[in-house]
């Protein structure tokens, strides 16, 4: 089994994998209803044990925190 985590912000996205090993790109949908991110796994014999999203907020830009 591994433990993979996904990070998407705007257009950059990170995997990791087993704490290990990292990789990073940036995406660039060409088409303007391509607003979706899914999962595959057709490979053989891969499944999905347990799958967590969050929506993010906005990080301040000035680097002060934003009163909640």
């Amino acid at each position: 089994m591994h433990v993979i985590h996904a990070f998407l912000d705007g257009y950059n996205l990170e995997v990791f994998a087993d704490e290990r090993v990292a990789i990073t790109t940036n995406l660039f949908p060409t088409l303007r209803e391509s607003v979706c991110v899914g999962v595959d796994v057709s490979a053989a014999g891969a499944t999905i044990a347990s799958l967590d999203a969050w929506e993010l907020a906005p990080a301040p830009i000035t680097g002060v925190p934003v009163p909640t």
